[in-house]
């Protein structure tokens, strides 16, 4: 069985990211309550609205870093009898029968699988080349074990 992540993530980076977003957060709060016991000074140029973009900040890289978390879970997986696959804007594991497939048409970064069912649609948007050429490669030589 053969598994290809679609999304490199390099994990330390995300979890540096997501520290980093804590560490501005956590100043924002301590800059803001102190700016709350001294009495806030709402002037835009010298006032303490440092504190809410530390803070601001902070949420944006904590967000931002789960949700570059959530791409480690996408793949694409072949064995000799179906092919299993989780991409962007499915909500769960799909499966496609290798057996139940009529034609395999490949596009730039799509791949059109047509079943007896239906007809599925592979998206590989923002895939790195190297990944996107493997999978490529994967379809065509499945698209010549059809044929045959």
């Amino acid at each position: 069985m053969e598994r290809i992540n679609i999304y490199k993530i390099k994990g330390s980076f995300i979890k540096a990211f997501i520290a980093i977003g804590f560490l501005f957060l956590i100043l924002g709060l301590i800059i803001l309550s102190r700016a709350i016991y001294i009495g806030f000074d709402t002037r835009f140029f010298g006032g303490h609205w440092d504190s809410i973009i530390y803070i601001f900040q902070g949420i944006v890289f904590i967000v931002m870093g789960f949700y570059q978390l959530n791409y480690r879970s996408y793949f694409i997986e072949w064995n000799e009898n179906e092919i299993k696959y989780f991409l962007r804007g499915d909500k769960q594991i799909r499966n496609i029968n290798i057996s139940t497939i009529k034609s395999i048409e490949i596009k730039t970064t799509t791949v059109v699988i047509e079943t007896y069912e239906n007809e599925v649609v592979l998206e590989f948007d923002l895939v790195e080349y190297g990944v996107l050429k493997r999978i490529k490669d994967k379809f065509e030589e499945l698209k010549t074990d059809i044929k045959n």
